[in-house]
């Protein structure tokens, strides 16, 4: 039964939310009707109202787009992946088919089958995985790659042992430069770890690089403690460099300074000892004096940035 009682402001704003989604009572409708009509705070309240149901609807169909389009972009993937992974298994199937006539031999085949391996890698798998792909493409192929490498220095290689070594750890090396922050970025660290990617970034290309370079040092036993030496001060100045950039809370051109003081110390120690020369210029203390100089420069100007920075 409707009334002519006029409905205070705190209660036809508590009503907004029914009205706005047409739930009330067609008698509670004609009395906010009514005092809308006369109130221009209750009006303005019910268009902020509109509009943020607008906007929540706007973003809920958005939302609704982007799930259908990765769910269809999913099926596409797979059903691609299952499509080269059948391929490669039947080029695979064919290998074997000729092995097994006598018309190829087993060294062939198995390093065939790794190269096949290596090449899924690189497709079949980044497409077949719900999740991280990436990161499964990376280490799937790269052990792959190892398996080509074994294979072929196995079965048709004349090199040692140790050359094996030292094409795999350098192999390994030059692809975890690039590819190991992305397998560290996409990981499920536990939390301690969580803020330290940079260093188990570092510590892992560290690890591959001495070992790269004391495989190759073996070579020339005569010259391994002072490649040694030049490899460990080498690591040393890119830990520095790396910690000093995430972790100093400078200006990055002062970071960028103390990056080239480091290198141009390094690059002087290792004129004096041998390990670093250059054309024309034989003074290890000009280069070190030189290249701390511009360094120093650039940590000058960065510590006056940031100090402007912070007014």
């Amino acid at each position: 039964m409707m009334t002519d009682k006029k409905l205070p402001c705190d209660v036809v704003q508590d009503l907004l939310p029914l009205y706005v989604d047409g739930v009330c009572s067609a008698d509670s409708r004609q009395l906010v009707d009514a005092h809308l009509a006369e109130c221009d705070d209750c009006r303005k309240v019910l268009a902020d109202l509109q509009e943020s149901e607008t906007e929540v609807a706007f973003h809920a169909d958005a939302k609704a787009v982007i799930r259908a389009h990765n769910k269809h972009q999913s099926k596409t993937a797979l059903a691609l992946g299952v499509l080269i992974s059948v391929f490669l298994t039947g080029v695979m199937g064919v290998m074997l088919y000729v092995t097994l006539k006598g018309w190829s031999d087993w060294q062939t085949t198995i390093t065939v089958g790794a190269s096949l391996l290596f090449l899924a890698g690189l497709t079949a798998v980044p497409l077949l995985a719900s999740s991280k792909r990436l990161t499964k493409a990376i280490v799937f192929s790269t052990l792959a790659l190892v398996l080509v490498i074994l294979c072929e220095e196995a079965f048709f290689g004349e090199e040692s042992g140790l050359e094996t070594l030292q094409i795999i750890t350098a192999t390994i090396f030059a692809i975890s430069l690039f590819a190991f922050p992305v397998v560290v970025r996409q990981a499920h660290l536990p939390e301690p770890l969580c803020h330290h990617k940079l260093v188990i970034t570092m510590l892992w290309d560290s690890i591959w690089f001495v070992l790269m370079m004391l495989f190759l040092a073996i070579d020339v036993p005569q010259e391994m403690g002072f490649v040694m030496v030049a490899t460990l001060s080498l690591v040393a100045v890119a830990w520095l460099i790396a910690l000093a950039a995430r972790y100093l809370r400078v200006h990055w051109l002062a970071k960028c300074g103390i990056a080239v003081v480091l290198l141009a110390l390094w690059t002087a120690l290792g004129m004096h000892f041998g390990w670093a020369m250059f054309d024309g210029v034989d003074s290890p203390l000009l280069v070190g004096g030189i290249g701390s100089a511009i360094g120093a420069i650039f940590v000058a100007i960065g510590a006056i940035l940031g100090k402007k920075g912070q007014k």
